[in-house]
């Protein structure tokens, strides 16, 4: 065991601020550091957790969105440029600004 000075220097003495063994791992069930599983439910096992899908933020779903419709007419745009995209590219173009504009949908929507 180290002397009262190693302890001391170490921050694990018993006048230190560091937390305790205790502190870190939790308070046990039922505490502020316990299982994040709801012990009100009488169920066990993954059919008797209800589990809730986390929203996004109404400034993730605006990012999102803005994200979606600025990719889709930026790629959009390439199709007004001169020379015009031919044959494949231009429908390349057309599909990849389509699913942009979806996803951008999407985001807002959903």
């Amino acid at each position: 065991m180290p002397d009262k000075s190693t302890s001391a220097a170490l921050g694990t003495g018993p006048g230190s601020n560091a937390p305790s063994e205790a502190e870190l791992r939790g308070h046990g069930a039922g505490g502020l550091g316990g299982s994040p599983r709801s012990s009100s439910s009488g169920a066990s096992g993954p059919a008797g957790e209800a589990r809730s899908v986390p929203q996004d933020c109404l400034g993730c779903r605006v990012t999102g969105c803005l994200f979606g419709v600025g990719g889709a007419a930026y790629l959009g745009s390439t199709l007004l440029q001169e020379p015009p995209p031919r044959g494949a590219h231009r429908y390349s173009v057309i599909a990849a600004a389509g699913t942009m504009f979806l996803f951008g949908m999407y985001r807002a929507l959903a």
